[in-house]
């Protein structure tokens, strides 16, 4: 008895399986849109032109895996790289860049903003934490109050996903 595929597999030119790196975390808050605001903002974001589109794709990639991920230092090195896809264009000292334009673009009155500006600011403070040191505390101060990382990081996507939505009904990428 022959058996192609065993021959392949035991001479090693065989076939693979796809690596699945990153697997769904289950009862994980995620970012959500309705079927109505889907049918909106989809089209606007396939809508986007050559740099802001590919600037989105990788924004949109990266807070998939942020999503996705176990380790809240993890979630923020993909949600860091989600947000300076959008929001600054090019190499240096990004978290006051960052922060402000997220606050700048997030939706509603002073005190959301300046919420989502102080958990920006508080996401890069882990991904620096975990650039530098490989590992971030379990709690990080906000606005001068210590906060769970992960719930910091979670309301971090949430921001993300706010931006992107903002983004795509802007129909560009603010300079």
């Amino acid at each position: 008895y022959r058996d192609e595929r065993i021959e392949k597999f035991t001479s090693g030119t065989g076939f693979q399986v796809p690596f699945l790196e990153i697997l769904r975390k289950p009862f994980e808050k995620a970012v959500t849109l309705t079927p109505r605001e889907t049918m909106e903002v989809v089209p606007l974001i396939l809508r986007l032109k050559g740099k802001d589109r590919d600037r989105m794709n990788v924004a949109l990639t990266r807070l998939n895996r942020a999503i996705r991920r176990h380790s809240h230092e993890d979630r923020a090195l993909d949600l860091a790289i989600a947000l300076e896809s959008l929001l600054v264009d090019g190499a240096g000292e990004n978290t006051y860049r960052v922060s402000l334009r997220a606050a700048l673009l997030y939706p509603g009155g002073l005190a959301k903003k300046l919420r989502a500006r102080a958990i920006t600011k508080a996401v890069y403070v882990v991904r620096s934490s975990v650039a530098h040191s490989g590992r971030a505390e379990a709690k990080i101060k906000v606005d001068g109050r210590k906060e769970e990382t992960n719930e910091v990081v979670n309301e971090g996507i949430q921001v993300c996903g706010e931006i992107i939505r903002q983004i795509a009904i802007r129909g560009a990428i603010p300079e």
